[in-house]
């Protein structure tokens, strides 16, 4: 997490420029916190957004509590997060009782490290946590011992395109859905079902998937596709012909550092 803005605000001004349309919350183990008024002048103590949550997850967190800043409070800004010396916590709620901000976590964990997923041959050999082993057995059956339906795989991936990581032997059509909502799927998409259609599709909603598409399957046209979309694609561009340079320098000059010589 990168934390490189430092802005300080009273919990007045917090209050009226941040609150109006937006709620905060804290992750908190079952004894960490209490509930009401909490005070640390010396390490201070974060928050975030919701839509934050997930990446601000760690092990050993159980409950989600609802944000109120007291107006004297003093605020720090950071990037994803935020850190005061005086907080007002809601009751907890537990994580594990909320399947979607399950569902938000595991995606989020598995897209900064897919490798630790996929390298495993089940959860249950490295997730006795309890938030991640819940979702993974009760809110989205993923079990890959389980029998689960395509109609149930495809409603999440409609969603979470990055969890086809977890299905076992996806078919066409489930590959098709999670690269249409993340272009970053590609990389979980078996190399026996790996179409041009498919890379398309991916490169549509994301050209730097480009890095998930081998030699082989690197076409002129969808390089150009690629860069096109995000000049910065070059980078992943096998063979770079001047066409498919010039494309993507004018797109964004700054794809120019990813030119081959």
């Amino acid at each position: 997490m990168v934390l490189t803005c430092n802005v300080n605000l009273s919990g007045a001004e917090f209050n009226s420029r941040f609150c109006s349309s937006e709620t905060y919350w804290k992750l908190t183990t079952e004894t960490g916190y209490r509930d009401g008024l909490n005070i640390d002048d010396e390490i201070g103590i974060t928050f975030a957004n919701y839509t934050k949550i997930p990446m601000h997850y760690k092990f050993g967190h159980t409950h989600i509590r609802k944000v109120n800043i007291p107006y004297d409070a003093t605020i720090t800004i950071f990037d994803d997060e935020f850190k005061t010396n005086k907080i007002i916590l809601s009751e907890g709620q537990l994580i594990t009782d909320n399947n979607d901000l399950c569902a938000d976590i595991l995606a989020y964990t598995i897209h900064v490290s897919p490798s630790y997923f996929i390298e495993q041959n089940s959860f249950q050999k490295i997730f006795y946590d309890s938030i991640v082993y819940k979702l993974y057995v009760s809110a989205a059956s993923f079990l890959t011992t389980m029998e689960t339906t395509d109609d149930l795989y495809k409603k999440i991936l409609t969603k979470k395109g990055y969890m086809l990581a977890l299905i076992k032997t996806p078919n066409l059509d489930l590959c098709k859905i999670a690269v249409t909502q993340d272009g970053n799927a590609l990389k979980f998409v078996p190399d026996y079902l790996l179409t041009k259609e498919i890379c398309v599709t991916a490169i549509k909603q994301n050209p730097l998937a480009l890095q998930y598409v081998g030699a082989i399957l690197q076409t002129t046209e969808l390089c150009e596709l690629a860069v096109k979309l995000d000049g910065n694609a070059l980078k992943y561009v096998v063979t770079q012909t001047p066409q498919i340079r010039k494309i993507a320098v004018q797109q964004n000059s700054t794809a120019f550092k990813y030119i081959k010589l």
